[in-house]
C-alpha cells in the first residue's frame, strides 16, 4: 500500500510540475510601438457653426444685419511613445449680409 501511495505522488508531483513547466515556460513577445499604429488610431474631427446679429437703430440710422457660418475639421494622429500630431482648417463665410442689403435698396 505504502508503494501504491508513493506511485501515485510521485505521479502526480510529474503531472502538476509539468503544467507548471509548460506554463511558466510560455511568453508572450512584447510588441513595439510601430510608426504605422499612429495612422491606425488618428482620428477626424470637426464643427459647423452659424452666426446671426443685427442692429435695428431708431430714426434715420441704418440698420444693420449680418449672418455668418463656419466651421472646422481637423485630424489627430493616435499616441506615439506619449506624442500626438494635428492638424485643423477654420473657415468662416459671410453669407445673407449682402443679399438682405441689396434687397432694402
Amino acid at each position: 500500500m505504502l508503494k501504491v501511495l508513493n506511485l501515485l505522488t510521485l505521479f502526480l508531483y510529474l503531472v502538476l510540475s509539468l503544467n507548471l513547466k509548460a506554463q511558466s515556460s510560455d511568453s508572450l513577445k512584447e510588441e513595439r510601438p510601430q510608426l504605422i499604429d499612429i495612422f491606425k488610431n488618428a482620428t477626424f474631427h470637426g464643427h459647423i457653426r452659424n452666426f446671426y446679429m443685427n442692429t435695428i437703430n431708431r430714426g434715420d440710422l441704418k440698420d444693420y444685419y449680418t449672418n455668418a457660418s463656419g466651421g472646422a475639421i481637423g485630424f489627430t494622429t493616435g499616441n506615439f511613445k506619449g506624442f500626438e500630431v494635428g492638424v485643423k482648417g477654420i473657415f468662416t463665410y459671410k453669407l445673407l449680409a449682402v443679399i438682405w442689403v441689396l434687397r432694402m435698396r
